[in-house]
């Protein structure tokens, strides 16, 4: 469900191994009525992780470095990040949030909070939420332990 309400289309590439998962965790969220902005490979934005989160997509699979990056492995999944922004701890407060025009605010449609249903979702599938990095609050980003 988009953030307009309606039904759409999006594709999102994951490694194979959690194919059937991811599948389940967003049919679930369609029934939770939990709207995601947009679902688009991130090769329309030329690799651009920034340009990406600007456009608040969603994706998976990204080519990047293997050795930093689960989405490098398609085993990593970013979900609105206009509304659940990467936020730096305080002392790395000298980084800049990103998307940098982003404001997180639980209260808005599509921002996930502690005990939000698709954060149970991912974590009952043995997903690490970005939330607890040691350097940042990476809110849009769900990993596979």
């Amino acid at each position: 469900q988009g953030m307009d309400g309606k039904l759409h289309r999006g594709q999102l590439l994951v490694n194979k191994a959690i194919a059937d998962e991811v599948r389940m965790i967003f049919r679930d969220m369609l029934q939770l009525k939990f709207p995601v902005a947009k679902v688009i490979p991130i090769v329309k934005y030329n690799w651009d992780d920034r340009a990406s989160m600007n456009d608040n997509n969603s994706y998976s699979f990204c080519y990047r470095d293997v050795a930093y990056s689960k989405h490098a492995q398609g085993m990593a999944i970013d979900i609105n990040p206009m509304q659940n922004p990467n936020r730096w701890k305080p002392d790395f407060s000298y980084r800049k949030n990103l998307p940098e025009q982003a404001v997180y605010n639980e209260a808005k449609p599509g921002t996930f909070s502690e005990n939000h249903p698709v954060v149970t979702l991912f974590k009952a599938k043995g997903y690490l939420w970005g939330r607890y990095f040691k350097r940042n609050h990476d809110d849009h980003h769900f990993e596979k332990k």
